[in-house]
């Protein structure tokens, strides 16, 4: 269930300043057939994105932000694999669901390409990939699904990118039988055939809670805002402290949307769990936020007489998101778990050789979670017992398995912020050990 390490080829687009993706796999043939395998993927992607394909590279003439995160060691290539012939046999459908239009557009439209990367890259000419466009909205994914299901009569759905869709595509999806592979990361809507494959708040919260704890922190406390993400960031914090012995969750705070009683908060939780002398009553504190909010928290710490000398800070992976929080002195020596850019540097390197600019931060959930669909479109049948084994996956973000319950696991590496930027302290995973519940 690994996949191979893919090389690309980039063919000329009608849209000046980018490319149309034709990439081939390390299974490619020689040189001299190149010219007969860049026909072959021409008229694949004719067939497989049609008019939609058009609105995507129309779409991609404007480069997205890059959001890439700092550099790291880049692992040896991996030697080529030998040729080998595609078996015959019916088609199977991929049907995906992006927004390529409307406020989610950007990310929609990467999400797409690299999709249709991963396609290409497999070689394996029976992959077909169907997608419709969400635009943005609950009511865009629930009309895309049901074309999808009822006319293309795919095999699997790989989207939508938000929860509140996936619920209704989910609906639609058992109807028939259909796995759907959400982009979300929302824990609440996974399971009865609805998969999220996202980086949840749950396992960032977990990894690296267990790390700071294997270095001996024990009493942890928690500040967050009062929306759904700190409230799951704050619940895994507990969940991860209740299984492991030793450790204690002394205070949570919770901080207005606004961030308006941020300084009151922080003194409050200054003040918890009985608190004597100069020293807070933790030794380890969770900032489950990013942005300017968390900006804003870091510059209160040090006024209510929590240092980074003696509280360890633990982050997410919204700390990254923003630039500006990666060089904030009082976050300097926090840890925060996220993905290695070791991991996803091929990806990166690949997609922006074909489209001339950096993919955006998620659009490497749209290659791993082409690599998933393809197994479940083998066999609709057996689709769910096929993605779940406890294996797992080989991504461009690292390894990553589906649990029944419906949740994804990644391989997540700890960082820590230092004066020079983000450096590894405890590198990810490269494979599952413990088998799944």
């Amino acid at each position: 269930m690994v996949s191979s390490v893919p090389v690309a080829v980039a063919v000329p687009s009608p849209c000046e300043g980018s490319v149309i993706p034709q990439l081939v796999s390390r299974r490619a043939a020689p040189r001299s057939s190149l010219d007969t395998e860049q026909r072959t993927v021409r008229r694949r992607l004719a067939r497989g994105l049609g008019v939609v394909l058009l609105a995507m590279v129309v779409a991609g003439c404007q480069p997205p932000v890059n959001r890439t995160g700092p550099d790291v060691a880049t692992p040896s290539p991996v030697p080529p694999a030998p040729m080998v012939a595609e078996p015959v046999g019916p088609p199977q459908r991929v049907g995906l669901l992006v927004p390529l239009t409307g406020n989610a557009a950007t990310v929609g439209v990467d999400l797409a390409r690299a999709a249709e990367m991963a396609v290409i890259e497999r070689g394996n000419d029976r992959l077909e990939l169907v997608p419709r466009d969400t635009q943005s909205t609950q009511e865009g994914a629930t009309q895309a699904a049901r074309q999808l299901l009822e006319q293309e009569n795919v095999d699997v759905i790989l989207g939508p990118l938000f929860g509140s869709s996936a619920e209704r595509v989910g609906a639609l999806g058992r109807e028939r039988g259909v796995v759907v592979l959400s982009f979300s990361s929302q824990s609440a809507i996974a399971g009865d055939g609805v998969f999220v494959l996202g980086f949840r708040p749950e396992e960032q919260v977990e990894r690296v809670v267990r790390f700071a704890m294997s270095r001996g922190y024990e009493r942890m406390a928690a500040l967050a805002p009062d929306d759904a993400f700190g409230q799951t960031a704050v619940r895994a914090l507990r969940d991860t402290l209740a299984a492991r012995i030793g450790g204690e969750l002394v205070a949570v705070q919770f901080y207005a949307r606004d961030g308006s009683d941020i300084a009151a908060r922080v003194e409050a939780l200054r003040r918890a769990g009985g608190a004597a002398g100069d020293l807070p009553a933790f030794d380890a504190l969770l900032l489950a936020d990013g942005g300017e909010r968390l900006r804003l928290v870091a510059r209160e710490l040090p006024e209510h007489g929590i240092n980074p000398v003696d509280v360890r800070l633990l982050g997410t992976m919204l700390w990254p998101d923003d630039p500006a929080v990666l060089s904030e002195p009082a976050l300097r020596s926090g840890w925060y778990a996220g993905v290695s850019d070791a991991a996803t540097r091929g990806f990166r390197d690949r997609f922006r050789r074909v489209f001339g600019a950096d993919p955006h931060a998620l659009a490497v959930l749209g290659y791993d979670g082409m690599l998933i669909a393809a197994d479940a479109a083998t066999d609709r049948a057996t689709a769910t017992r096929r993605i779940t084994d406890e294996r797992g996956y080989q991504g461009e973000a690292g390894i990553i398995r589906l649990l029944p319950s419906g949740i994804a696991e990644h391989g997540l590496a700890v960082f820590e912020l230092t004066p020079g930027g983000p450096m590894i302290v405890d590198p990810a995973p490269v494979r599952f050990l413990q088998p799944t519940s």
